[in-house]
């Protein structure tokens, strides 16, 4: 008798906040020919670049993953960078058309940064001088693109609380509509209607289900009622918005 194979289930994205593609490797150094002679940069970049990492999303994930020691490093030289930028004499500010609304996308000059640095007697900055000073080109980054040099970075910890809840929700939100996308049997998205409208506590409930096996454990601040209560206010918000907004 003939038995009849299930198909295999497609593989779901991954969860919110991974990238498999950066575990465990370490970030590439910068291509210094490049940096010297760019000679001003956002402070996030400024911050990796004095840890002797190429400043691109992918190497700062990188970084975090095979390094949390020099990530924790590049997180308070950035902060540290923020804070003291056109208030420390080593530390112009700089306007740029390419700068970015968020602190840490600033614009900062290198070799003001390489000054601060060696006054504030930073570790790890050999291959920081010897980059600015042309002594020391050949590096794993020579040739890669820079295509990212100048996107903005995002980073969940920049965000005001309520906002990042938001994202959190919304990462949720969207591994669902994957699912649902995705499904033979495994999702049945009526689930998630009532009569006319969304059922927002069955939203609500599932959100929480898909951040709990994120999280490995359950967070109360997304909790079903909130999750219920913030997607009718967000469609709420979506179906007033262009008529009560400033034009």
């Amino acid at each position: 008798m003939n038995t009849r194979k299930s198909p295999k289930k497609q593989p779901l994205a991954n969860p919110i906040g991974k990238t498999n593609d950066a575990d465990g490797q370490p970030p590439s150094r910068p291509d210094w020919s490049f940096w010297k002679r760019r000679r001003y940069c956002r402070i996030w970049q400024a911050a990796l670049l004095s840890l002797d990492v190429e400043p691109s999303r992918t190497n700062r994930i990188k970084l975090e993953k095979s390094e949390p020691v020099r990530y924790s490093e590049y997180r308070k030289r950035r902060e540290i960078l923020i804070v003291n930028r056109g208030h420390h004499s080593l530390l112009d500010p700089i306007e740029h058309l390419r700068a970015g609304d968020r602190e840490g996308e600033k614009y900062i000059d290198l070799s003001q940064v390489l000054d601060f640095a060696r006054q504030q007697d930073w570790s790890i900055v050999e291959a920081f001088i010897q980059g600015m000073e042309g002594k020391h080109i050949e590096t794993s980054a020579l040739g890669a693109g820079i295509q990212d040099i100048d996107e903005d970075e995002f980073d969940m910890h920049e965000l005001k609380k309520g906002d990042r809840y938001l994202m959190v929700r919304m990462g949720a939100i969207l591994i669902l509509l994957e699912k649902c996308l995705r499904s033979g049997k495994e999702v049945n998205p009526h689930r998630y209607l009532k009569k006319d409208d969304l059922n927002y506590l069955a939203l609500g409930k599932e959100i929480e289900k898909i951040i709990t096996d994120v999280a490995k454990k359950k967070d109360a601040r997304f909790g079903f009622e909130g999750n219920r209560s913030v997607f009718s206010d967000a469609v709420k918000a979506l179906n007033t918005f262009f008529s009560t907004a400033k034009r």
